[in-house]
Formats: C-alpha cells, sequence, structure tokens
C-alpha cells in the first residue's frame, strides 16, 4: 500500500466516524427533546425559587407584568398545562400545572378580558383547575390545539395518576 492509499483510507475512516457521531448526536437529541424528569413541587416547596430548572412556570412562558398578553400567549400556557393530564401521542410544550401557575394565569386573563377573544373559554378552564376539577383538559387541550392550527398530538383521553406521574417523572 502506498503513502497516498493509507492517507486516503485514513480520511475515509475518519469521514465515517464523523458522520456516525453525528447520526448519534442527531438521534440523541431528537429522542431527548421534550421536558423528561419534571418534579412536582409540594405546597410547601411551590414558593421556593430554586425548583427544578426543566419545570415551566408561567412567568417562565409569559411576562406576568405585561400590559398587554395575547390569545396566542395564553394558549400556549394552557396547552402546555394540560399536557400533564391528558394523554397524546406527541407533546411538545409543558408548563407545570401547579396550583400557583394556575393562579397566575387567572390573573393574566382577567387583566387582559377586554382584548382577549376567547376571554370566557379560558377563565371557565382555569376556574375548574382552581377548584381541582381537571376533567375539562382533553377539551381543552384540543380546543387550543386546534387554535394553534396543531396536525400532530391531538389529546384522547384524560392520562391515569400513574401516567401523569411517569410524564412528571414522580416518584410517589
Amino acid at each position: 500500500m502506498t503513502k497516498s492509499t493509507t492517507k486516503i483510507l485514513m480520511w475515509i475512516m475518519v469521514s465515517i466516524g464523523l458522520l456516525a457521531g453525528s447520526a448519534y448526536g442527531a438521534f440523541y437529541f431528537i429522542s431527548n427533546w421534550e421536558v423528561k424528569n419534571v418534579t412536582v413541587p409540594t405546597e410547601d416547596k411551590a414558593e421556593v425559587e430554586d425548583v427544578n430548572p426543566t419545570e415551566l412556570r408561567v412567568q417562565d412562558v409569559v411576562d406576568t407584568q405585561s400590559e398587554e398578553v395575547t390569545d396566542t400567549e395564553v394558549q400556549h400556557l394552557l396547552h402546555g398545562m394540560t399536557h400533564q393530564k391528558v394523554v397524546a401521542n406527541e407533546k411538545w410544550t409543558f408548563t407545570i400545572m401547579s396550583p400557583k401557575n394556575i393562579k397566575s394565569t387567572i390573573g393574566i386573563v382577567e387583566r387582559n378580558k377586554d382584548h382577549l377573544t376567547h376571554y370566557n373559554f379560558y377563565i371557565e378552564a382555569l376556574k375548574r383547575w382552581e377548584q381541582g376539577d381537571f376533567s375539562n383538559c382533553v377539551e381543552v387541550h384540543n380546543q387550543v390545539w386546534e387554535w394553534e392550527g396543531g396536525n400532530v398530538g391531538k389529546a384522547t383521553r384524560l392520562a391515569t395518576t400513574e401516567e401523569e406521574k411517569s410524564y412528571l417523572g414522580s416518584e410517589n
């Protein structure tokens, strides 16, 4: 084998290695796109600021002090919250459905009621959630999903307690 042939074979092997590494990296990134291993704070921990960094709270999604919040922003919040309560083949957003987040979202919706097209829909859903009634989550998810132009990830049913805990990464 000549020196140039050896050099060419070496470059081919290096190129194959780089392609394989890139393919593995892309696969790993796509496989881990969703938020996973999210812990739900207990009532006592809900006020603690050093929560799991993968938890999205209302203030992570919308500026709660903003003068004007849009229908799109409210829909994004509700859509993300429903994901812990419904079964769907795809879930791309997540906002933890905690009492604090529900209360914050109610405040946002009430402050912006004069210009929110679907104010009644939002406030009705949120008030039920505030009372611990999550039976409307499939309907809320799918209505918001439709408004957002969804084509994959339609909710099919409410999640069981075990499925919700699994989605949240909870051990209790």
